[in-house]
């Protein structure tokens, strides 16, 4: 029997054990996988040398803590340096090694629902946290033409630090939010902004998109998998954009971390059945 955790806080929004569970009995192997609140920044290591005591294979990172995590680690993975921040922890003998699926994981959505990446793609990226981190240094990789908005202006400036500082970093003010949309192909919400519970929240009115004539030419991707659809993909999606849920992103991160943790390779997952499954019975759970 193999155990992995999420840990995080909140955690209680996530629909992973279900995915883990599908994964596991495709596999016909004993497993499962528990959701883990961790209170506040100084419970992280203590959480995590429980989870090595009791045998754990491995452990997801959510919000707020995968900055946080990786002073904890023994050892990191190329991704896990190159973002500064940890997901996805695999355990052995003890040890703990951080990787950060993050990034791939995005972009095989991204590429699997919306659109082929290339060095012509423009993408608008709103947020700088660990998951933004993350997806900037993958898309940089496919294409420079990046801009990038947030909040904090000084957050932006570190996490652009990662790739490039000749990347623009927009305010996130209506009239900003409209000339970035109408030059993008690809906007990507990488903040919480909407997340369940808080489902109503959005980053900008309607009213933006509707006076952008070439919005039906335009991709709309949000990192947020609960709810599966939020108010920035809706309202995307009433003017005829092209739009794909998080909850793409988190069955390739629960696919990458469950190689990682089982070093089983899977190769006959439909991730579209597995999309369509979730959103049935899992959300159903909330």
């Amino acid at each position: 029997m193999k155990y992995s955790a999420l840990i995080g806080n909140p955690v209680d929004h996530s629909v992973s054990p279900a995915m883990f569970d599908y994964v596991a009995n495709k596999l016909k192997i004993e497993y499962a996988h528990l959701k883990i609140n961790v209170p506040s920044e100084k419970d992280l290591l203590s959480y995590l040398e429980a989870l090595t005591k009791v045998g754990f294979c491995g452990v997801n990172v959510t919000v707020p803590y995968k900055v946080d995590v990786v002073k904890y680690m023994d050892f990191l993975d190329n991704t896990a340096v190159e973002t500064k921040t940890v997901n996805t922890i695999k355990i052995v003998d003890g040890k703990l090694y951080g990787y950060n699926t993050d990034g791939i994981a995005a972009v095989q959505a991204i590429e699997h629902r919306l659109l082929t990446l290339t060095s012509e793609t423009n993408v608008l990226l709103i947020g700088a946290g660990g998951a933004a981190r993350a997806i900037i240094c993958e898309l940089y990789k496919r294409t420079k033409k990046i801009v990038v908005m947030n909040r904090f202006y000084d957050e932006a400036k570190s996490m652009i630090a990662l790739v490039s500082e000749d990347i623009p970093i927009r305010k996130l003010i209506p009239d900003i939010y409209h000339t970035e949309i109408s030059k993008a192909d690809l906007v990507i919400n990488a903040t919480s902004v909407g997340m369940y519970p808080n489902n109503q929240e959005k980053l900008f009115s309607s009213s933006i998109l509707r006076e952008i004539p070439s919005i039906k030419n335009k991709c709309f991707f949000d990192a947020i998998f609960n709810p599966y659809e939020t108010r920035f993909l809706s309202n995307a999606a009433q003017f005829g954009a092209k739009t794909c849920s998080g909850l793409y992103m988190m069955i390739y991160q629960i696919l990458l971390a469950f190689s990682i943790w089982t070093d089983l390779k899977i190769t006959d997952i439909d991730v579209d059945s597995v999309n369509e499954k979730l959103r049935k019975d899992a959300f159903v759970l909330m």
